[in-house]
């Protein structure tokens, strides 16, 4: 469940980050800004579950220029290799602290990231949502 907690700090990241953002960043100046998508790299040895995120992503964002935001997750892989024989191969979770073809120690590469890589901002208000004609409310 660590995934709320990770997400609560991703957004409050990605908001913070966009404020920053001068106001003549728009196209045209001094319209308001959303955040239009949020780009993560996350390991594949961290544990996160990246439907999880995004899940928690939507429901926090709610009400926030981040709503509406999608939330992009590249899964960084984790490489394992060999002191001995020189094998490499994709480590996955849980790990094996030798190597499967000869015995000999593994050294372990990549796979921990946790990183907020960029955000797309877009100018205008959030688009209203659509309405069906003779529909009730």
């Amino acid at each position: 469940m660590h995934e709320l907690a990770l997400t609560e700090a991703l957004l409050a990241a990605a908001l913070a980050a966009a404020q920053k953002q001068p106001p003549e960043a728009t196209d045209p100046p001094g319209l308001p800004w959303r955040i239009g998508a949020v780009h993560l790299r996350v390991g594949a040895l961290t544990g996160v579950v990246p439907d999880c995120m995004r899940f928690y992503f939507a429901q926090l964002a709610a009400g926030t220029p981040a709503a509406d935001a999608e939330l992009l997750i590249e899964v960084e892989p984790a490489l394992a290799t060999c002191s001995v024989c020189g094998a490499r191969e994709r480590a996955t979770l849980p790990l094996a602290p030798i190597c499967a073809h000869c015995g000999g120690a593994l050294t372990i590469s990549g796979g921990q990231a946790l990183l907020l890589e960029r955000l797309l901002l877009v100018s205008g208000a959030p688009e209203a949502e659509p309405r069906v004609e003779g529909a009730e409310t």
